[in-house]
């Protein structure tokens, strides 16, 4: 006659079983946000948070742009409502910053991590807004307060498909401004960086390093657990 584990015994064993959302913990994923020391020299940790910005919260330059051509206008449509209905099983953010000398130059770095049940193809759709906004013949538009806003957008190199990235430049009230985004899928996990302040490729290099680090500290982060 087979043996049959008791009613309990066998809850508690699928319990021990069961899989944390997105494949992470809370915890987890936070504890995979770079200090302000693996950032580098200069770097100042501003903080740190676990709650996921609401209403249009991709936190991008991006957000509520129009263009008035419309195969970029409906690129700019689709990759905003791709951010927004994305639903992410966990979030972690961190802001970091380097004082630079100058006015309005300091550079801002923010750090994001989600993990997902199902990660969307948030890379694709960048790539296709890049493609479709990168050549248009007039700038895009949008208002940063009462200001009228006018930016260019260009696609940035990446190392493989599962990443892209965008280089946003601005100009407001005679003053120059960049936004350096990048996006890499990984295992059940978007890691997100983006730099604000002077354009250089340096910031180039440092989303790279930071989406790099971030990937690892993930691959540490969820050691063992079932996947």
């Amino acid at each position: 006659m087979p043996r049959r584990l008791p009613v309990l015994a066998l809850s508690l064993l699928l319990a021990g079983c069961t899989i944390t959302p997105g494949g992470l913990s809370e915890q987890q994923l936070s504890s995979a946000l770079p200090s302000a020391a693996e950032v580098g020299s200069g770097w100042t940790l501003v903080g740190t948070t676990s709650d996921r910005p609401q209403g249009l919260t991709w936190d991008d330059a991006l957000t509520e742009a129009a263009s008035d051509e419309p195969a970029c206008h409906a690129a700019l449509t689709e990759l905003e409502a791709l951010q927004e209905q994305a639903d992410a099983a966990r979030f972690a953010r961190s802001v970091y910053r380097e004082p630079t000398t100058g006015a309005g130059s300091d550079r801002d770095l923010t750090l994001t991590l989600e993990t997902f049940d199902t990660v969307p193809d948030r890379a694709t759709a960048v790539r296709e807004m890049t493609q479709a906004c990168a050549d248009t013949s007039s700038p895009l538009r949008t208002r940063a307060g009462v200001r009228r806003v006018t930016m260019t957008v260009s696609p940035l190199p990446t190392p493989d498909a599962r990443s892209a990235g965008y280089a946003v430049h601005y100009q407001t009230d005679d003053l120059e401004y960049s936004f350096d985004y990048l996006v890499a899928s990984r295992d059940r996990a978007l890691v997100t960086a983006t730099v604000t302040g002077p354009s250089s490729e340096a910031n180039r290099q440092l989303l790279q390093q930071m989406v790099t680090l971030a990937a690892g500290n993930l691959d540490r982060a969820r050691g063992g657990q079932p996947t």
